[in-house]
C-alpha cells in the first residue's frame, strides 16, 4: 500500500513538473457604453469583414451567454531553407467573451501541420509554452528553431487580431436605431 501511494505521489509530481501548458495570448478590451447584443453584433461584423467566409469560421455563437468560439489559421513557413519539412498551417482557437463594456479575446489551442502527408514526424502538433520541442531526434535543431518560430509568429499574429479587433470596435460605434 505504502508502494502504491508512493508511486502515485510520483506520477503527479512528473506531470506536475513536466506538463506545459498551451501557448495562449489574452486581452480584455473596453468599450464605450455598449450591451452584450451590440457586442455581439459587432464582433459578427468583425468576422464578416476579415474572413471570406465567417460561417465556416465561427463553431459556435451564443448571444445570450456572450460568446463567439472561431477557428483560424496562419501559414508557417521557415526562415531557413533546413525548415521547409516543417512548412504548414498553424491552426488556433479565438475565443470572444462579452460582457457589458468589455470583451475577452483569447488567442489558443495553436496546432501545427505539414503540408505533405510524407513528412508526418516533422508536424510539432500542440504548440505549449514550452522553450523546447524536443530534446531528441535528428532533426531536433530544425524542430526546435520552427517551434521557437511559431511561437514568435502566433504571437505577433495575435497581436495583429486584439488590434484589428479594438480598431473596429473605434470605428464602428452601434448605431442605436429607436424608431
Amino acid at each position: 500500500m505504502k508502494k502504491l501511494i508512493l508511486t502515485n505521489i510520483f506520477i503527479l509530481l512528473s506531470l506536475i513538473v513536466f506538463s506545459q501548458d498551451k501557448l495562449t495570448f489574452t486581452r480584455i478590451i473596453k468599450t464605450d457604453s455598449i450591451g452584450v447584443p451590440a457586442l455581439f453584433a459587432q464582433m459578427n461584423q468583425w468576422f464578416a469583414q476579415n474572413y471570406k467566409s465567417p460561417d465556416k469560421v465561427i463553431q459556435l455563437a451564443d448571444k445570450e451567454a456572450g460568446m463567439i468560439t472561431a477557428s483560424s489559421l496562419f501559414k508557417f513557413i521557415g526562415s531557413k531553407f533546413i525548415m521547409k519539412y516543417n512548412e504548414g498551417p498553424v491552426n488556433f482557437s479565438i475565443i470572444i467573451l462579452m460582457k457589458d463594456n468589455r470583451i475577452k479575446v483569447e488567442i489558443t489551442n495553436f496546432v501545427h501541420t505539414v503540408y505533405d502527408n510524407d513528412l508526418k514526424n516533422c508536424e510539432l502538433g500542440l504548440i505549449t509554452n514550452a522553450e523546447i520541442h524536443t530534446e531528441k531526434g535528428l532533426v531536433k535543431n530544425q524542430n526546435n528553431q520552427s517551434w521557437n518560430e511559431i511561437k514568435v509568429k502566433a504571437q505577433a499574429n495575435s497581436e495583429e487580431i486584439f488590434t484589428s479587433i479594438e480598431t473596429y470596435l473605434k470605428q464602428n460605434k452601434p448605431v442605436i436605431d429607436n424608431w
